[in-house]
């Protein structure tokens, strides 16, 4: 009797872990996309102020239309300002 009470106890312990360990994971997962969304949202909002500015003042600054039109259609998981900075150090390449 003792040990049918045990493995059922066992056997409840093992599903809780399961079950916990799958909404941790689920939770992980949303609260990433939620982050990767506020990313590209804060990206979005960097490269249509970018635009507003004058041909000459992004001259100025090193980099052109074109180069911001590229990085607003790549990748969004990379900080806006992060991928600024990388193409002033390489002189307006975009990678």
């Amino acid at each position: 009797m003792a040990t049918s009470r045990s493995n059922e106890q066992s056997n409840t312990n093992r599903n809780f872990d399961v079950v916990f360990g799958f909404a941790a994971t689920v939770w992980k997962q949303y609260g990433d996309y939620l982050q990767r969304r506020h990313q590209v949202r804060k990206n979005n909002k960097t490269y249509q102020r970018l635009l507003e500015n004058d041909d000459y003042l992004l001259r100025d600054i090193g980099i052109s239309r074109k180069i911001i039109q590229q990085m607003k259609h790549s990748t969004h998981n990379e900080d806006a300002g992060f991928k600024l900075q990388k193409i002033r150090s390489t002189a307006g390449r975009y990678f």
